[in-house]
């Protein structure tokens, strides 16, 4: 598969990313089929439905992370910029510092605090200057800096859980991305650190493009403008239902999504 540009009259400058009819199958086994959804610039996105509908999986499909599971095959395109990004040409560690990646349970580096930061601005080749420039401004975004400042060369993994997945949140922003994936980052967390979590996740709204899978729905109607509804049919997961979060949880259109925000399926 090569990357092919959209005309230049075909490109959304308010879309960030745009998948269509996109597929996923682990050893020809459909996670998820057909999905096709616009992620607007500086908005929050949330992915709900129930497991196994693909939510993951879909996320897995935005950086390419599904190529490091042996037997995954994609179908459709996923489009940044205009160009498709599942192309084979594309510098796919260059793709992956512009689409950032935090996981469901924090995953610090087995090292200090602020090397944590540092080693993949190092790897990513950002000067030794631009990199304490950057430790300290993604600290601050997750509000980390001031509890951590006078201990940065400490083991990153005797933080807090909740400090823990805002340092996980605040490497990805070291690298300056356009679009933060955020799978079920609160839900391994008690529920004070995942309060603070999510008022940092919403608070980076506008300066970056965020999508969040979560499962508790309250929290998507909390922090997202957009929800995707995802849902399973046949083995394989589809978006029932999307628009502005508002009106998702408000006046669905679809009775699966009628029946799964009113707490009835699901």
């Amino acid at each position: 598969m090569t990357a092919t540009a959209a005309p230049p009259g075909d490109i959304d400058v308010d879309v960030a990313m745009r998948t269509t009819d996109l597929g996923l199958s682990y050893s020809a086994r459909p996670a998820f089929a057909g999905v096709s959804l616009a992620l607007r610039r500086g908005t929050v996105t949330a992915l709900v439905g129930p497991s196994g509908c693909g939510k993951s999986s879909f996320l897995s499909c935005l950086n390419r992370l599904y190529e490091l599971v042996p037997g995954t095959t994609v179908s459709g395109s996923v489009t940044m910029d205009g160009v498709d990004v599942l192309g084979a040409n594309i510098d796919v560690v260059r793709h992956r510092r512009r689409v950032g990646m935090i996981f469901q349970k924090p995953n610090p580096f087995p090292m200090s605090i602020r090397k944590n930061l540092d080693f993949p601005m190092r790897e990513h080749g950002l000067r030794a200057d631009e990199r304490a420039s950057r430790l300290e401004g993604a600290l601050q975004e997750v509000g980390l800096w001031d509890e951590v400042k006078d201990r940065l060369d400490s083991a990153a993994l005797a933080l807090s859980g909740g400090q823990q997945q805002r340092l996980c949140i605040a490497r990805a922003l070291a690298l300056s991305p356009e679009v933060v994936l955020l799978d079920e980052p609160c839900s391994a967390l008690d529920p004070l650190s995942s309060g603070v979590v999510e008022d940092h996740v919403a608070s980076l709204r506008g300066r970056y493009t965020v999508v969040v899978v979560t499962h508790n729905l309250a929290q998507a109607r909390r922090l997202a403008d957009h929800t995707a509804v995802f849902w399973a049919r046949a083995g394989a997961g589809y978006i029932v239902e999307q628009g502005p979060t508002q009106v998702i949880f408000e006046d669905p259109q679809e009775s699966v999504t009628r029946a799964y925000v009113g707490g009835v399926r699901g």
